[in-house]
């Protein structure tokens, strides 16, 4: 078999294309979490391992209709698989503390729960938003010497409401260790 320049099969790249509109699909078919749907999908528990979780003001109404000034929590996140060490998905958050139950941020600072198990262990009823492709491509060493951007098969941002009030708005991308996983799930 033919190797690329990296070294891995020439036909990676036919089957991350393939990876990313499973995961589209099976996104588009859920009601629940990602959280949740990664771990149908994967057969493993996940965790998020926190890269930075910093307190931040609002600058802008943008897509949580905040006013400027108002308290926000940035929140960039790795989640993994607990079993294989397998990054699945990148992610940065944007949330607005006030917005959500009590405890509910406190959490999300020293737990290693993603923000979907969080959410949801509170009963927390919440609607998704599909706003497109992330706006920027960050550069995450952690993930080694690509970026997310080329580590990933396939990217999103949305908004989380809550209660009909806008509470999140996230930047994912899913990443190549998914893509074996994704396609063998039925």
């Amino acid at each position: 078999m033919a190797t690329n320049a990296n070294g891995g099969a020439a036909d990676d790249g036919a089957m991350h294309r393939r990876a990313a509109r499973a995961v589209e699909r099976l996104l588009s078919q859920s009601d629940g979490t990602v959280t949740a749907l990664l771990e149908r999908v994967t057969g493993e528990a996940v965790e998020a391992d926190v890269i930075a979780q910093v307190a931040i003001v609002s600058t802008g109404r943008g897509p949580l209709d905040l006013e400027p000034g108002r308290p926000v929590v940035r929140r960039h996140a790795i989640v993994r698989g607990v079993t294989s060490q397998r990054d699945y998905i990148y992610a940065e958050t944007l949330l607005v503390p006030d917005r959500l139950p009590a405890g509910v941020a406190d959490r999300l600072a020293t737990t290693r729960d993603p923000i979907g198990r969080v959410l949801a262990a509170r009963g927390v009823p919440m609607t998704r938003a599909v706003l497109g492709s992330p706006e920027r491509s960050p550069a995450v060493a952690r993930l080694g010497a690509d970026n997310a951007a080329a580590a990933a098969i396939f990217a999103r941002r949305y908004r989380v409401d809550a209660s009909g009030v806008a509470v999140m708005l996230i930047d994912e991308w899913f990443l190549r260790d998914l893509s074996a996983r994704v396609l063998a799930f039925r």
